[in-house]
């Protein structure tokens, strides 16, 4: 049971920091020595000087980079210990990515937790970051691109590389193994490498790119004061004071003269001998290579300062494990050397430093003992390292891999198994996300190999490897890896996108004629494909794949390859896909339109004429332009105004459209690209084609500028919009005009633009899915059961259709034609007929049902046939239709002693009439009984309400206003239909009764009767 975990490491190593940054307040505050390190101090006067608007290296001895200063500008405003809590949270994430990079390696879990102690419990670590150094980001760095490289993001580690080394210069020396290590035998492009597990026993431009841009943005601000204080002035460095190094006394001796350039950097060249040795034998295994790297460098270094042991004290945790060195005697008598040689050179420095005594000689020989003494211990270290190179080689277990993934049989027998052979999953059935690119990348590796294998042969790659014996005939190599890969990733136990990303790679390998095999593959296993699971998943990489193949086709020759791969992605992806739809409306404004600029010798046309005619086309590319300036759109319009004017001067004769006609049904298939010659334009002139190509082009932009739903910003004046009317009526007309058929021509193009419309909307909407789910039975039978009465926005459907009817409505309301009044046997006819027995129409069809053909009837009857009209109180609607339309045995129902039942109902009236007055003086009266009474009283004064809105009868509005028989058509008996424009939903149920006598319509006859008026 282990005492403690990482979290607890970090919280209890967080605490402790906090609390040696607080008592270092204290001590800098109440004691002669300051705990905080003499450099920060400068890096907060830098801050406050950045801050200020002021350069950095104003502070004196500031020889770092400015991004350190802006990091530490809020110690100017929040606390002057920010950057030590900054220092010191690098320095816990330093621990962090210890950790991550060991379990990676599949280091033990208590053996990872010793490694992270050696940093995080070193008590010259935690001083560095609280006392204020800045060393501790720029390991956390380093540690960060050892992690990029190990989860394969080249181009991450080649960004954080270029910053790390624009940060500190030292990092350079990491180059060289960097860049051997992504031997093709380890690590391929593109994917994740496959790390060797711990046992008992193209990212140069990036690099070079963030480093000169970080370095050029500091020079743009700083200039050369910046590059020399951060940059050269480490590679010259001559500091004769507080430094381990040998070359201390040397350069002491001469502080007082100036070292030659040559002199300068002969230094380098035991450092540079030392650096290459050590890369090119440790450079697979580069976190053991980092570290000795960086102890040698620091060694050899010519300045030497305690602060750049931090430097390789980062990377120790990482070589530990792979140590055979025992702690008891060979560990710890290195220790021990190191230790006592640091010692004694503090020894004599504490003597030359603080007590002012001359031993510089005496100092210079500890100099060498300390460069004595590193020199062995590294050499023990490299002596007990177990080389372990971090990356596995892609061919040790390559070929072993292809025998099992291509043995034959079929893959529900060995592909699972041979997943967890070669991968040895976490969990038995699925696999986690770095097994899935582990998988991924030996997959990848295979395929290539047997894509170059078949094109070494000369064999089709699918074909490749398939072997015809004497009962049956197998699957080529490739495809049976695809069907064992598709396998896989329909039972879920790899990730489902995989097989889709194979055979991309796969097109990007092949020739044209080999993609027509692949493809023939892709499309018989559509329906597997097809799946959700799978098509969620893989439906990018799918429409990346076959674009690039329609681009890689000729449009001219591959028309049938073309063709099947449009049809695939049609039947691939559902209706509603956007991934094809330009949602932003993009213009392709690059597609510019040139023409001749000056006029040539000996033209034949106005070539002022020319330039405003092909000068068009700028607009036409690029619709938007329009609305943006004033000016543009004038010049649009004056130009358009002259080649319209053109056009309408020289017509074209039906000849001239019967010469072209011809051409232009053999090339009605082709995208037309006119030349854009100056000779040419008088035969242009002459082109009908021509002429509808240029006409056509400003029908679509007028309906652009037109469109609905724009911004505010993009939404046309009055008066743009008037003379936009006015120049599509001239083109439209000029488009009639042209030959041959330029009414039908002009017909299909209003079609096509006005079904445009309803794509506009459609993505201006956020392309909403056309499939609707099914509906459920019994949801289905309760919506039925409580349908909702519609509400229309004039009042009722009646005025909602009257308005739509005419475009100007004001006019329509004034014309004398609109006032005609149908003849009652006419108008009732339909009813009639219901009213037959021998029609046998069902009741619920019947006429009488519509209340308002009921109510247009009565309205009729009461001006033209008043006795039919008295019939309505006995027999209801019904007694109203004249007798004549009637059958003899329904006729007679109608003429029983009409006069004795008024009698009754005149009597029966007068009695409720007394006895409702009783009632209003007693109580007030109930609702029920109130709408009893209103309807008999609407009933019996029917006669005289209607004789005065007679007069102005119902509505006709001309030719395209409907007849009473044509309005009875449109009249539905069942309002349950779809809603149409200007229809609201009320919470009400429909009232599907019929009227009998007076039935209570009142909102309905109001409406109408203010629309017939």
């Amino acid at each position: 049971m282990k005492l403690v975990d990482i979290r607890s490491l970090l919280l209890y190593s967080a605490i402790f920091r906090v609390i040696l940054i607080l008592y270092g307040e204290w001590q800098d505050s109440h004691m002669e020595v300051r705990y905080t390190d003499v450099d920060y101090l400068v890096f907060s006067d830098a801050a406050s000087l950045m801050a200020n608007g002021e350069s950095p290296f104003k502070r004196t001895t500031y020889r770092y980079t400015p991004l350190l200063a802006f990091l530490l500008i809020p110690n100017s405003y929040i606390h002057r210990s920010w950057g030590k809590f900054l220092f010191s949270a690098s320095d816990l994430l330093v621990g962090l990515f210890i950790y991550k990079i060991l379990k990676k390696r599949k280091v033990p879990e208590d053996l990872c937790l010793y490694s992270v102690m050696v940093w995080l419990l070193n008590p010259f670590t935690f001083t560095i970051g609280t006392r204020g150094n800045c060393e501790p980001l720029v390991c956390a760095m380093v540690l960060w691109i050892v992690i990029c490289f190990m989860n394969g993001n080249v181009f991450q580690a080649a960004f954080w590389y270029g910053l790390v080394v624009h940060f500190r210069i030292y990092p350079i020396i990491y180059a060289l193994p960097m860049v051997l290590v992504l031997d093709p035998h380890f690590v391929q492009f593109g994917t994740k490498p496959l790390l060797q597990n711990w046992t008992s026993n193209k990212e140069k431009t990036s690099e070079t790119f963030v480093f000169l841009l970080c370095t050029g943005c500091c020079f743009y601000l700083y200039e050369w004061e910046f590059l020399h204080e951060a940059l050269l002035y480490h590679l010259t460095r001559t500091d004769p004071r507080h430094n381990f190094s040998i070359y201390f006394y040397h350069i002491y001796l001469h502080s007082q003269q100036q070292f030659s350039i040559l002199e300068k950097l002969v230094s380098f060249l035991p450092q540079f001998v030392v650096q290459l040795v050590l890369v090119f034998r440790f450079a697979q295994d580069f976190p053991f290579c980092f570290f000795v790297q960086t102890v040698a460098f620091t060694a050899f270094n010519k300045v030497i300062t305690a602060q750049y042991f931090v430097w390789f004290f980062c990377l120790l945790p990482l070589i530990l494990p792979w140590s055979k060195m025992k702690l008891k005697w060979e560990g710890l008598c290195c220790i021990l050397v190191w230790m006592g040689a640091q010692t004694h050179w503090l020894l004599w420095g504490y003597l030359l430093e603080f007590k002012g005594k001359n031993v510089f000689l005496q100092l210079w020989i500890a100099s060498l003992i300390f460069l004595a003494a590193n020199t062995y211990v590294l050499v023990m270290i490299i002596r007990n390292h177990r080389y372990s190179p971090v990356f596995q080689t892609l061919n040790a277990s390559h070929e072993a891999f292809k025998t099992a993934i291509l043995q034959p049989g079929l893959p529900e027998d060995f592909a699972l198994q041979t997943v967890h052979d070669f991968i040895k999953p976490q969990k038995q059935t699925k696999l986690a996300q770095d097994e899935n690119q582990l998988f991924e990348n030996m997959l990848r590796a295979l395929l290539q190999d047997l894509v170059n294998s078949a094109a070494r042969s000369g064999e089709q790659i699918m074909l490749y490897g398939q072997s015809i014996d004497d009962k049956e005939s197998t699957q080529g190599q490739i495809p049976h890896l695809l069907d064992t890969v598709l396998y896989l990733c329909e039972k879920e136990h790899i990730e489902s996108g995989m097989i889709f990303q194979l055979l991309e790679d796969l097109t990007e390998m092949s020739t044209m004629k080999d993609c027509k095999d692949i493809f023939a593959y892709i499309e018989s296993k559509q329906d597997t494909l097809g799946k959700q699971e799978l098509f969620n998943r893989g439906k990018l990489v799918m429409l990346r794949t076959c674009n690039q193949l329609l681009r890689r086709l000729s449009k001219a020759n591959d028309v049938v390859f073309c063709g099947r791969i449009v049809m695939f992605l049609a039947h691939f992806f559902p209706l509603s896909e956007r991934s094809a739809v330009n949602i932003k409306g993009v213009f392709n404004t690059s597609n510019e339109t040139k023409y001749e600029k000056d006029p040539p010798e000996g033209i034949s046309v106005d070539f002022n004429f020319y330039k405003t005619l092909w000068s068009l086309q700028e607009y036409f590319c690029n619709p938007p332009s329009l609305t943006l300036a004033a000016t543009k759109w004038q010049k649009f319009t004056s130009s358009l105004m002259v080649v319209l004017s053109t056009f309408e001067a020289q017509p074209l004769t039906d000849e001239e459209g019967d010469a072209n006609n011809s051409l232009e049904d053999e090339s009605a298939t082709f995208n037309t690209k006119y030349l854009t010659s100056s000779n040419l334009m008088g035969l242009q002139l002459k082109d009908p084609s021509f002429h509808r190509h240029i006409l056509v082009q400003c029908l679509i932009l007028f309906d652009y500028l037109k469109a609905p739903g724009k911004n505010d910003k993009d939404l046309l004046s009055d008066s743009m919009k008037e003379e936009i009317k006015s120049l599509e009526e001239r083109v439209k007309k000029l488009l009639e005009m042209t030959p041959p058929k330029g009414k039908e021509f002009l017909h299909s193009i209003e079609h096509i633009l006005e079904r445009e419309k309803n794509w506009v909307w459609w993505k201006r909407d956020g392309c909403p899915a056309f499939e609707k789910p099914p509906t459920d039975k019994e949801n289905a039978a309760q919506e039925g059961a409580k349908k909702r009465r519609p509400r229309w926005r004039m009042g009722n459907k009646e005025l909602a259709q009257l308005w739509k009817w005419a475009e100007q409505n004001p006019n329509a309301l004034t014309d004398p034609l609109r006032v005609q009044t149908p003849a009652i046997t006419e108008y009732w006819k339909p009813l009639a007929e219901d009213m037959d027995p021998s029609a046998g129409i069902e009741a619920e069809y019947h006429h009488k049902n519509n209340k308002v053909y009921c109510w247009k009837g009565l309205r009729y009857s009461a001006r033209q046939d008043l006795e039919g009209f008295s019939r309505f109180t006995d027999n209801g609607i019904e007694g109203v239709v004249p007798l004549e339309l009637l059958p003899p045995d329904v006729r007679s129902k109608y003429q029983a002693k009409p006069n004795d039942r008024k009698r009754a109902k005149k009597d029966e009236t007068k009695g409720s009439s007394q006895q409702t007055e009783e009632n209003q003086i007693a109580t007030p009266a109930s609702e029920g009984d109130g709408e009893g009474n209103r309807a008999d009283f609407e009933a019996s004064t029917t006669p005289m309400d209607t004789d005065g809105a007679v007069a102005i009868g119902n509505t006709s509005q001309g030719d395209n206003t409907p007849t009473p028989e044509e309005d009875n058509q449109k009249q539905s008996p069942d309002t349950d239909g779809a809603p149409e424009a200007g229809e609201l939903e009320v919470d009400a149920e429909v009232e599907a009764g019929v009227v009998d006598g007076v039935a209570d319509v009142e909102n309905e006859i109001e409406a109408e009767a203010v629309a017939n008026d």
